[in-house]
């Protein structure tokens, strides 16, 4: 049995060289996350428009998941794959753990347009029209079943299926709950994430988002979401590190610094799973935020999940905390 369950949507990322000009064209600043459609444009006309650096399976349940199959946990993810090419390069290329997925619809894809040497970025994508379709069969019994129900965002119409999440989530009676609202959730606002917000042991959250999603400062927004049933807030800070806070604590780490960046995407995904990694073998919070910090800082030397083929340092440390 799986001891991590993630759930959210899934993605095919393709990686563009971007440019100011190309930028003020589609009305796009660093960190954008729009529709193609919201910009009239697809990835086919972005692929005659811009050089393709690369693309790797992605979104960020899976990206999450890939890297703790990859560090040796037993994981699982459940959601939803179209049946395309796209489809059978994420199958291909995502890594060999379990996978409940719904098949059905086209793949979403997201053009990740790198600007400032990959250290900005902006993201434009179409989602699987079948995304929510998870939603109709989200096995519960095997869920309840995990330690560890790792939640990111389902991306078709988030302020439809939050209801859905919330009624999911309310049936989720053992496992510890993380969770990953992003942008995407945040959006929604403090009050309609409550109730998951509630039952969250684990909330993985950057600190834009925390102003977003409670429309107050970092340290009053903190204090709300603590108030909310939230037991440990991982406010990722990028460049400048991470804030670990539960109710009577808190402490503050440095990121770990890189010689050389080639793409962020994906850096706070490949944090929660070494985070969660030190959870299971039921280290300090700061001992999981530190190898949190060293596995975000290994993720960005290169595209998306491509870093994953360079992990053995990881592994050797996974295999010595087993051991020890």
């Amino acid at each position: 049995m799986p001891e991590i369950i993630g759930l959210g949507s899934i993605f095919v990322d393709y990686f563009f060289k971007g440019n100011k000009g190309f930028l003020k064209k589609y009305h796009l600043s660093p960190e954008d996350d729009c529709l193609f459609e919201a910009k009239k444009t697809s990835l086919s006309a972005i692929s005659r428009q811009l050089p393709l650096l690369n693309r790797s399976p992605g979104g960020m349940t899976p990206n999450t998941i890939a890297v703790l199959s990859k560090l040796g946990i037993k994981v699982a993810y459940s959601g939803v794959l179209g049946k395309d090419r796209n489809a059978a390069y994420w199958l291909k290329n995502i890594g060999n753990f379990q996978k409940k997925a719904v098949r059905k619809g086209k793949t979403s894809v997201c053009a990740c347009i790198l600007t400032d040497r990959g250290l900005k970025r902006a993201f434009l994508y179409n989602v699987n029209p079948a995304d929510n379709d998870f939603f109709l069969k989200p096995q519960i019994n095997w869920l309840n079943q995990a330690k560890i129900i790792y939640i990111g965002n389902f991306c078709l119409y988030p302020e439809k299926n939050i209801d859905n999440l919330i009624k999911l989530v309310q049936k989720l009676k053992k496992p510890m709950i993380a969770f990953a609202p992003s942008i995407v959730y945040g959006r929604l606002g403090f009050n309609k994430l409550k109730p998951i917000l509630k039952k969250t042991k684990f909330l993985f959250i950057n600190s834009d988002e925390v102003r977003l999603l409670t429309g107050e400062t970092i340290n009053k927004g903190i204090k709300k979401l603590l108030s909310s049933g939230v037991k440990v807030i991982v406010c990722t800070l990028g460049s400048r590190g991470v804030r670990v806070i539960v109710k009577k604590s808190n402490f503050y780490l440095q990121a770990k610094k890189v010689k050389k960046i080639i793409d962020t995407t994906g850096a706070g995904d490949a944090f929660a799973a070494g985070f969660l990694f030190g959870i299971l073998k039921k280290k300090s919070l700061k001992w999981s935020a530190a190898f949190a910090n060293k596995v975000a800082a290994k993720s960005i030397t290169g595209f998306g999940l491509s870093w994953l083929k360079n992990i053995e340092e990881f592994k050797l440390d996974a295999h010595n905390i087993i051991r020890n």
